[in-house]
């Protein structure tokens, strides 16, 4: 899944169940699909007996400021996990 990604692209593990693709020079509207996408692909794998799924968050910034970039996936990431699980 991750190996059809873009040569720009670049995916790694943050840690524990995080994961990120940093992809450059796309739309807020193309990460979306991007991401979509790959949730569905990982949904549809049946792992864990179909019990894994995929929760995402996007960020985008112009500066370059990685440490912005990474908090604020992160809470588009929580605010996701909060919706797919009823949390307030």
């Amino acid at each position: 899944m991750l190996g059809e990604s873009r040569v720009a692209d670049e995916a790694f593990r943050i840690g524990g169940d995080e994961f990120a693709i940093l992809m450059p020079e796309t739309s807020h509207g193309d990460a979306l699909v991007a991401a979509e996408r790959l949730a569905e692909r990982i949904g549809a794998a049946g792992l864990g007996d179909g019990g894994i799924g995929a929760s995402f968050g996007i960020a985008a910034v112009s500066d370059r400021d990685s440490a912005a970039l990474l908090a604020a996936a992160d809470r588009e990431l929580l605010a996701a996990k909060d919706r797919l699980y009823g949390r307030s």
